[in-house]
């Protein structure tokens, strides 16, 4: 299959998220992808003071499957704050027009708002299935208030006018259907993990002396971009404020994001204490050793409109590295995982470290229910179901014995 990917984030600097666990997994089986993304980052960025960003091609580097050869194609753009949104009607269009004259793909997915829109249009002009995939509240994300509400109106012509949509979770395919989405449209393809990579084999010693973490020392892990809104000012001025009273527990943060130069500064209050852990963004194949250093992961995200019906994919890798799962409570999340699945729920980001003595005598039953809940999320169980249903949408279903549930079923 020839597969054209649409998003607006860059997909080199970001993720991996769902797109990049799936494509370079269908790359790897031969599958030819080609993605047009936009370079949102590009303000902090250093290389040159040109006023336009010339379009870019190049191959990206396989951060899941290292077997993945993906074509990427960044599309110019004015390099102004709000110009840089409004180049994209005219250089995406003109790139997604070219794509499909001359490569004409059997497919395309969109995981964005404005150069969804403009594929959408295309596809239908030249009878190309296009596929809707959500995996966040789309238009909460953009930067600029003021375009929000075009953005949601633009989101909701392609959930309707779509001829598939996929979603990663239920609490998504609910956001779609209050957009005017058809349910007989829906198919809920969750996120996944890679079960053998997170096996409870790894010696966490290793790690844990370089960190400087010793035997009696509790650690909790977060990992991911650390936007505004997820827990993390909270969590971090806690361990600073009561460095005192909250002897032997240390934070390890993997990622960067929004909150990444505050929590620096307040790291050096702590006078090389060392109980915040800062590595800021490492290659995805390290993430397992991290995770096997940590005794709890937490997600303590703000109850937002955001978040409410996300689910996000490092919540599988947590559990499947065996960890606790210490969460707010969000309705995506709740729907997804319920009770007794390997994740403690919280109402706000303090309850963390209340939660963290509660159930420090019976975190390894709440670890192996979490493994058995995650075992049926493999990767190599939801690759080939995913590969097939784009195969039956394009008109060539390929022999597979499960397909994934649709929602009108």
């Amino acid at each position: 299959m020839k597969i054209l990917i649409l998003q607006e984030t860059n997909w080199m600097l970001r993720g991996p998220h769902q797109q990049h666990h799936l494509m370079e997994r269908l790359s790897a089986k031969g599958h030819e992808i080609r993605v047009i993304d936009f370079d949102f980052l590009w303000q902090e960025k250093k290389e040159d003071h040109k006023l336009f960003y010339r379009n870019k091609k190049y191959l990206s580097t396989p951060r899941i499957s290292m077997n993945s050869k993906i074509q990427i194609i960044q599309p110019g753009m004015l390099k102004l704050p709000i110009f840089c949104y409004l180049s994209i009607p005219i250089t995406h269009f003109l790139s997604i027009y070219k794509e499909i004259i001359r490569d004409k793909p059997d497919i395309i997915i969109g995981f964005s708002i404005i150069n969804s829109f403009i594929g959408l249009i295309l596809a239908k002009i030249y009878k190309i299935p296009f596929c809707y995939y959500l995996i966040d509240h789309l238009h909460k994300l953009l930067p600029i208030k003021l375009f929000q509400s075009l953005a949601k109106a633009l989101e909701s012509y392609n959930i309707r006018n779509c001829n598939n949509l996929f979603a990663i979770n239920q609490g998504l395919l609910d956001y779609a259907y209050g957009l005017g989405g058809d349910p007989k449209k829906f198919l809920l393809i969750p996120g996944g993990v890679d079960l053998e990579k997170y096996k409870i084999l790894q010696d966490s010693t290793e790690t844990r002396l370089k960190l400087n973490i010793s035997e009696e020392d509790t650690v909790l892990m977060f990992m991911g971009w650390i936007y505004n809104f997820s827990g993390m000012k909270e969590i971090t001025d806690y361990v600073v404020d009561e460095q005192k009273t909250i002897k032997k527990i240390k934070l390890l943060i993997v990622g960067k994001g929004d909150l990444f130069n505050y929590i620096q500064e307040k790291k050096k209050l702590l006078n090389n204490k060392g109980d915040i852990l800062l590595t800021g963004q490492v290659p995805f194949s390290d993430i397992p050793k991290y995770l096997h250093a940590a005794d709890y992961c937490i997600l303590p995200a703000y109850k937002n409109k955001i978040m409410e019906n996300i689910v996000p994919i490092k919540l599988y890798e947590y559990l499947a590295a065996g960890k606790p799962v210490i969460a707010t409570k969000l309705k995506g999340i709740f729907k997804e995982f319920g009770y007794n699945n390997g994740i403690i729920y919280i109402d706000n980001p303090l309850e963390v470290f209340d939660v963290v003595q509660k159930i420090q005598y019976k975190k390894h039953e709440i670890s192996r229910s979490g493994l058995e809940f995650v075992k049926n999320y493999d990767w190599n169980i939801i690759i080939p179901k995913f590969e097939n249903e784009l195969y039956k949408i394009i008109g060539n279903p390929i022999n597979i014995k499960k397909s994934f549930k649709r929602e009108n079923q």
